[in-house]
């Protein structure tokens, strides 16, 4: 089941308690070397599916430092692994846990994302993606152990060039996404992305349902202004308006287009309390931004009018379903019947509607660069820890022609009554 011979070639049928061992394995090392571990993956042969491997669980660690390897090396010492130095790879710490000549664990640990612990990372993922790569591969093992069962050596030299094929592949598709996923962004404008999102529209007009309000009023106040577009294009703006912004990115590009319109943009720090005076203002606006509906209530004049529309917690959750992770728990549970619920001791709502909408990405790039802009939407996202999700997402889009979401927009209007 598991455990290999030294210097001869092994190679068994694909077993999925390997997956078992491995996670197993992986909470001992977890428990002794926690504070100096990133990631912890699988990979290797016995990492994908049905794949015939030798039966040595591989496992890659990033370390956050390497300046104390040799307490990393003692404490892996005490649960069985032999510290082998750089073992044959520049910049890797390899480990062997063993019993006389046979060998059941390989620990490859490098600092942080290294190029050789993101190449193994690719070269899996890669596979896992691809199943007739893997299979290609799985046959040259097959050819290679029937020459070479007593020479480990010619066996691993032998895999080489394919490998080597298998890296440009993984390596050039890794790098598009990460060109993709790292085109600036500010705001709230996805203009760089033209026709590639599709992002379907309410059947409200919130520009103009704000521009209702406006006439004869003093003072104006946006939430969570974003880059100051939507604010911007409204008409008939009060001698006081102010706006506000709490992502330290968007601060600079909303003062450059608000300023000159006579707004005030202030900055919010981390707190729910906003730093503006009690019944200032006659209308609070709030497009897409959280709020706390006791400090709407007190910065409202009396009579004062409360506009919002919101992003559901739920926000393109297929997205979430195929990458396999679960939706932002933090948003999970929002929605308008928990907003009305919430606010109701507050305001008195005067309107209030719901809408699902279609999101449609027509390529990979969309996506990551939905997914750099929406944060919140995987709050742990980075395209090495979800590279095979993506390339099976680009072959889904590639496949179908586009991949469609939910959206949920929802609109409140209140007023403070006392």
């Amino acid at each position: 089941m598991l455990g290999c011979k030294r210097g001869i070639v092994q190679l068994e049928p694909y077993n999925e308690q390997w997956k078992e061992l491995f996670e197993s394995e992986k909470n001992k090392i977890i428990n002794q070397i926690d504070s100096y571990i990133l990631t912890i993956e699988h990979i290797g042969s016995t990492s994908i599916n049905k794949m015939r491997a030798k039966p040595i669980i591989d496992i890659a660690i990033s370390l956050n430092s390497v300046k104390n390897y040799k307490k990393i090396a003692r404490k892996m010492a005490d649960i069985g692994y032999e510290f082998k130095g750089e073992g044959g790879i520049s910049g890797r710490f390899f480990f062997i846990k063993q019993d006389s000549d046979i060998t059941y664990f390989h620990v490859h640990a490098f600092l942080k994302e290294s190029k050789s612990y993101v190449d193994h990372i690719l070269f899996r993922d890669f596979l896992k993606a691809h199943p007739l790569y893997a299979d290609g591969y799985a046959k040259l093992k097959s050819q290679l152990f029937l020459k070479f069962e007593n020479n480990r050596l010619e066996y691993t030299e032998g895999k080489n060039e394919f490998i080597q094929k298998i890296l440009v592949k993984a390596r050039s598709k890794y790098e598009k996404y990460q060109k993709e996923y790292n085109q600036p962004f500010k705001g709230w404008d996805f203009s760089y992305l033209k026709k590639r999102m599709i992002s379907e529209q309410v059947d409200w007009d919130y520009q103009k349902i704000v521009e209702k309000f406006l006439p004869n009023i003093n003072c104006l106040l946006d939430m969570g202004t974003g880059g100051g577009e939507v604010l911007a294009a409204i008409n008939g703006l009060p001698s006081c308006t102010i706006a506000t912004e709490g992502y330290s990115p968007n601060v600079s590009t909303a003062r450059k287009k608000l300023t000159p319109l006579g707004v005030k943009v202030v900055q919010l720090k981390k707190g729910d309390q906003l730093p503006l005076p009690s019944n200032k203002f006659n209308v609070v606006i709030n497009r897409h931004d959280s709020y706390d509906p006791k400090e709407v209530h007190r910065v409202l004049t009396p009579n004062g009018i409360f506009i919002t529309q919101q992003v559901g917690g739920k926000e393109c959750h297929e997205l979430n379903d195929f990458l396999g992770t679960h939706c932002n728990l933090e948003y999970d549970f929002w929605n308008l019947p928990y907003a009305l619920n919430q606010i109701s001791d507050y305001l008195k709502i005067s309107e209030s509607k719901t809408q699902y909408l279609q999101t449609t990405f027509l390529d990979i790039g969309a996506v990551l660069y939905y997914l750099k802009a929406a944060e919140w939407q995987i709050p742990d996202f980075s395209i090495l820890h979800y590279f095979e999700k993506l390339l099976l997402l680009e072959q889904n889009i590639s496949e179908f022609g586009k991949f469609i979401c939910t959206s949920e927009r929802f609109l409140l209007i209140g007023k403070k009554t006392k």
